[in-house]
């Protein structure tokens, strides 16, 4: 999938080994967290233009600005358009655009994690 901010395009994939980690309640499965990350990245403007930006900068830095960036995002999983408390996402941004490494879905109630991994 393809990123646009302005005439800026920036790719982003999920990793080879991208793992879901949480409290999932019945009936999500990955394509869903798959789904609902490729979604909230397509709506979101404000985080999709400093990924994009950042990205597009990395494509004409030298020597040290050319190393891939990791990333944190910790969010309400309500953005997301799933019904726990927080969502956490780990992503890297590279020249060659925005790679999704890891997704960690906590309760809102207890804010640990279920055991259940998605690997």
């Amino acid at each position: 999938m393809n990123m646009v901010y302005g005439n800026l395009v920036c790719g982003l994939k999920l990793s080879d080994r991208f793992a879901c980690v949480g409290f999932f309640p019945d009936g999500y499965g990955r394509e869903a967290i798959t789904y609902a990350l490729t979604r909230f990245f397509r709506k979101n403007a404000c985080a999709r233009e400093k990924l994009v930006t950042q990205s597009w900068k990395m494509r004409f830095a030298k020597s040290k600005g050319r190393r891939p960036c990791n990333i944190t995002l910790t969010i309400p999983a309500a953005a997301l358009e799933l019904p726990c408390g927080t969502a956490q996402i780990r992503l890297t941004v590279d020249a060659n655009g925005i790679e999704i490494r890891h997704f960690l879905l906590l309760d809102s109630a207890s804010r640990r994690t279920d055991p259940f991994v998605w690997a």
